[in-house]
């Protein structure tokens, strides 16, 4: 599979969003029209897929957020307008992202979980969505490790979250 520009058509997903093992991919344009999906968005094993071009209006997750074994993919910019997953925050194994930006506006309080592993490049960690999930001492499901300095365990991304964070007034 080299595109996916033929699913330009669809606007919500009920079941849930898989894509896996397309090694000629490099991006998800052809998506633009999905603004949420149910269950589950899993990205996985696409050896050339750069980026998430094409999720650009994808807001709303009811379910776990999965972007794992990407090897190419070096940006996550394109989810920017990514608002709520109400599930699972799950990141690992993509070896040159370096950055979770474009997960910044996700709710922290959407989140019930937290994952963030194996990704050798990833020393950006720090932004919204995972500070104000690990900042709330009843979120207690954050595993953070063997990412790059910076994001290698919870207890560096906790101190790079009190630098500039400010937690929301109750």
């Amino acid at each position: 599979l080299q595109n996916i520009h033929g699913l330009g058509n669809l606007q919500f997903v009920g079941k849930g969003i898989r894509i896996s093992h397309c090694d000629s991919l490099i991006d998800l344009t052809g998506l633009e029209n999905i603004d949420s999906a149910n269950l589950f968005v899993r990205i996985g094993d696409n050896a050339m897929l750069q980026s998430f071009k094409g999720l650009e209006n994808l807001t709303h997750i009811n379910g776990n957020l999965e972007i794992e074994y990407n090897n190419s993919l070096t940006s996550l910019l394109h989810l920017s307008n990514l608002s709520s997953i109400n599930g699972r925050f799950y990141i690992s194994y993509n070896d040159r992202l370096k950055s979770l930006e474009g997960l910044q506006n996700i709710d922290s309080e959407s989140i019930t979980e937290i994952w963030i592993m194996g990704n050798d490049s990833l020393s950006l960690c720090e932004i919204n969505s995972v500070c104000g999930y690990i900042a709330d001492s009843n979120n207690t499901v954050a595993g953070i490790w063997e990412n790059f300095l910076g994001c290698d365990s919870r207890i560096e991304v906790e101190n790079a979250c009190t630098v500039g964070y400010e937690l929301k007034p109750d």
